[in-house]
């Protein structure tokens, strides 16, 4: 898979959305953890989260991933699920 998308993964109801290369999280994209709902927004490469912003479930802030906290909540577009 290649462009932008969504992948829901089944098992665990986490979902990716975003752009992928060569069938790997790559790019711009948000992921939700289908468990608690934490997010992970930010950029990816070869399905390795880098950088951007991590909100913990029920959470009014965010921490970026140098460790800085914040006032806002990530959020993910929404999509088409997969």
């Amino acid at each position: 898979m290649d462009g932008e998308g969504t992948y829901k993964y089944f098992n665990t109801g986490d979902v990716y959305r975003g752009t992928f290369a060569e069938g790997q999280k790559n790019g711009q994209g948000c992921f939700e953890d289908g468990f608690d709902a934490s997010k992970l927004e930010g950029t990816w490469d070869n399905g390795v989260f880098v950088s951007g912003k991590w909100t913990p479930k029920g959470a009014g802030a965010y921490v970026d991933y140098t460790g800085n906290s914040h006032d806002s909540v990530a959020k993910c577009p929404k999509g088409t699920e997969g």
